[in-house]
C-alpha cells in the first residue's frame, strides 16, 4: 500500500468512527426519547426502579440493539464518511494537487471503495455471527429488558407442525401455565390435543407437563382422534397388556429359536414394541411378581410413546412403574401409572418462545437458519423469509452502489461544498427510499431485493465515468 493510500484510508476510517458514534448516538437518543417511560415503569406489584437500575437496563437494551442499528445504518455511515473524507480533501485543495500531479480521481476513490468493501464484510459478520446468537434478547421490549416479564403464547408452531398456545409463560421459571398443543397429521388436519395445568422446560427431556395440587395427574391429558379414551398421567388406556406383550415378543425373529417358557418368564429386561393396531410404542422392563400370572406384571421405568402419522413421535408418558388392569370408571383396560408425567420434545425452547412473540423475528436469524426454515416450511410467510434471505446478499452491494452514486458529486469540479453535499444527500435518499419501496411493494423476493442493484448499478458506472479526472 502506498503512502497516499494509507493517508486516504486513515482519514476515511477516522471519518467512519466519527460517523458511527454520531449516527448511533442519534439513533439511540431518538429511540430513548420515545421509550424512556417504559424503562422507568415499575413492574406490577414491585418497587420503584432506582436510577442505577434504569441506567443499567438502558445500557443492556441498547448494547444489544446496537448490533441491529449498525446493520441498519452501515450504508449511511460508509457514504457519509466517504463524502466527508473526499469533501475535506477537495476543500483543502488536495484533490487539485493530486490532479496536477497526474493522479486520476478514480485512483483517489479506489482505496475508499476497498475500505468500504472491507467494512461491509464487518456488517456481514454482524448479521451472521453476532445478531443470531442474541436474537432472543433483541426482541425484548424496553419494559422487559431482562426477559422476566410473563407473556401469552399465541399459536406458535413447532418442528412437528403442531400448534402451541398457553395462557401465560413465566420466563424466569421457564414454565407454561395452562398449555394447549394442537396435534396435526401430515395433511395438517386435527389429530388430537394435549392439555395440562402447567409445563416446565427440561433441557434434557423437553417440556414436562404436570399438575400441582389441587390439580391431579388426571388433569394432564392427551386426546387423540380415534383413541378409545384420553390418556392421562394416571391412566393409559390400551389393550396391549402383559399377555399381549409376551405374545408379540414370542413372534420376534430373534426370539423364535430361544428355549424360553414365555408363560412363566419372571422378567423381560428390555421391552420396546409397537402395539398392533395402535399408534403406540411401549417400552420398559416387564417384571412378573408371580411368574405365570399375567395380572402380576409390572412395567418398570415405563414409556408410552404416541406416534402421529408417518411414525412421528407426538409425546410420551413416562412413569416409575405401571400396572395393567381394568378402569371401572372409564370402562376400558389400560396401565395405571405411578409417578406419571407427560413429556413433549420439539425445537421450541424458552429462547424460541420469546423470539416467536416478535413480528420481525426472522430479521434476526442467520442465512443458514433462514434456509432451514424455508426447507421445513416452518414460517407463516415463506415469501417474506425468502425476501430477507435475498436482501442479506443484496445489501452488501447496495451499500457499495450507494457510495458510488454519491461520491461523483463530491469529486466534481463544483467548488461549492454545500451544493455538492446537498446533491449527495439527495442521491443517497433517492437510493435508500427506492430500496425500501421495492421491498414493500409486494414484488417477488428476488426482484424486490435485486432491482435497486439493476437500476442504480449501471447508473453508478455512468456517473463515475462522467467524472472529469
Amino acid at each position: 500500500m502506498k503512502t497516499f493510500d494509507r493517508y486516504v484510508v486513515k482519514n476515511f476510517l477516522i471519518s467512519v468512527a466519527l460517523c458511527f458514534v454520531v449516527l448511533m448516538a442519534l439513533r439511540i437518543v431518538a429511540d430513548l426519547a420515545v421509550y424512556m417511560d417504559e424503562f422507568t415503569e415499575k413492574t406490577a406489584g414491585g418497587p420503584e426502579k432506582s436510577a442505577t437500575a434504569v441506567l443499567e437496563e438502558i445500557g443492556i437494551y441498547y448494547g444489544y440493539q446496537s448490533l441491529v442499528y449498525f446493520r441498519q445504518l452501515s450504508g449511511v455511515i460508509i457514504v457519509t464518511a466517504a463524502a466527508f473524507t473526499l469533501a475535506w480533501m477537495n476543500h483543502t485543495n488536495e484533490l487539485t494537487a493530486l490532479l496536477a500531479s497526474g493522479v486520476s480521481l478514480h485512483r483517489v476513490l479506489l482505496p475508499v471503495v476497498i475500505a468500504a468493501v472491507l467494512l461491509n464484510v464487518l456488517v456481514v459478520a454482524d448479521s451472521e455471527l453476532l445478531i443470531p446468537p442474541n436474537k432472543d434478547r433483541l426482541v425484548r421490549s424496553p419494559d422487559n429488558v431482562r426477559g422476566k416479564a410473563p407473556f401469552q403464547i399465541r399459536l406458535v408452531s413447532d418442528n412437528h407442525e403442531n400448534i402451541w398456545y398457553a395462557g401465560r409463560y413465566l420466563p424466569k421459571e421457564q414454565r407454561l401455565l395452562k398449555p394447549l398443543i394442537l396435534l396435526r397429521d401430515d395433511q395438517l388436519a386435527y389429530a388430537g390435543h394435549l392439555t395440562a395445568p402447567q409445563a416446565r422446560y427440561d433441557p434434557q427431556q423437553g417440556w414436562v407437563f404436570s399438575a400441582d395440587p389441587p390439580a391431579g395427574p388426571d388433569d394432564v391429558r392427551l386426546h387423540l382422534v380415534g383413541a378409545p379414551a384420553a390418556a392421562t398421567a394416571a391412566f393409559f388406556p390400551t389393550n396391549f397388556g402383559p399377555e399381549k406383550i409376551l405374545g408379540e415378543l414370542r413372534k420376534l425373529k430373534k426370539n423364535r429359536n430361544l428355549r424360553i417358557d414365555w408363560k412363566r418368564i419372571p422378567v423381560v429386561p428390555r421391552v420396546r414394541l409397537r402395539a398392533p393396531g395402535e399408534n403406540l410404542v411401549l417400552a420398559g422392563r416387564l417384571v412378573f411378581k408371580k411368574p405365570g400370572d399375567y395380572a402380576s406384571g409390572v412395567l418398570e421405568d415405563a414409556r408410552f410413546v404416541f406416534l402421529q402419522a408417518g411414525g412421528r413421535p407426538a409425546a410420551y408418558f413416562k412413569a416409575s412403574s405401571a400396572t395393567f388392569g381394568y378402569h371401572r370408571d372409564r370402562n376400558v383396560n389400560g396401565w395405571f401409572l405411578r409417578g406419571g408425567q407427560l413429556v413433549y420434545r420439539c425445537d421450541l425452547d424458552p429462547a424460541s418462545l420469546n423470539l416467536r412473540q416478535a413480528t420481525d423475528w426472522v430479521q434476526y436469524m442467520s442465512i443458514a437458519e433462514l434456509n432451514r426454515l424455508v426447507k421445513l416450511q416452518r414460517v407463516p410467510d415463506p415469501e417474506g423469509v425468502r425476501l430477507v434471505r435475498h436482501t442479506r446478499f443484496a445489501d452488501f452491494f447496495n451499500n457499495i452502489i450507494m457510495l458510488l452514486v454519491a461520491v461523483p458529486f463530491i469529486l466534481s469540479r463544483e467548488r461549492n461544498i454545500k451544493a455538492s453535499a446537498m446533491l449527495t444527500l439527495l442521491m443517497v435518499a433517492v437510493v435508500y427510499i427506492f430500496i425500501y419501496v421495492c421491498r414493500y411493494l409486494g414484488l417477488q423476493p428476488v426482484l424486490a431485493a435485486w432491482m435497486p442493484i439493476l437500476v442504480f448499478g449501471p447508473m453508478a458506472a455512468v456517473m463515475l465515468d462522467a467524472v472529469k479526472t
